[in-house]
């Protein structure tokens, strides 16, 4: 039986779990840099939505300071602005 499940992936994995609703805890490692332009990456890829109320609210509840960078720890929260009990990813 398999309790716990640590995911390390691009923008299309973490996309991926977060369209299976398979996301209950979240690590977020932010680095001070700036990395623009149209086509860069970003840490969650995939098909997006339609409408702000339809995304998946992270509730922060620490950050830690690791050398330069930043370590976020948060959990998907339900709230009425981003009900994540109905959120759905809509077909390209």
């Amino acid at each position: 039986e398999i309790m716990n499940l640590l995911v390390e992936g691009g923008g299309e994995v973490i996309a991926s779990f977060f369209e299976k609703k398979s996301v209950d805890k979240i690590f977020l490692f932010l680095a001070p840099r700036v990395i623009g332009g149209r086509d860069a990456p970003t840490w969650v890829e995939g098909k997006g939505v339609d409408f702000l109320k339809e995304t998946p609210y992270i509730d922060i509840n620490s950050v830690k300071k690791i050398g330069e960078d930043y370590l976020l720890e948060g959990y998907p929260k339900q709230t009425p602005e981003a009900d994540i009990s109905t959120y759905s990813f809509p077909e390209n």
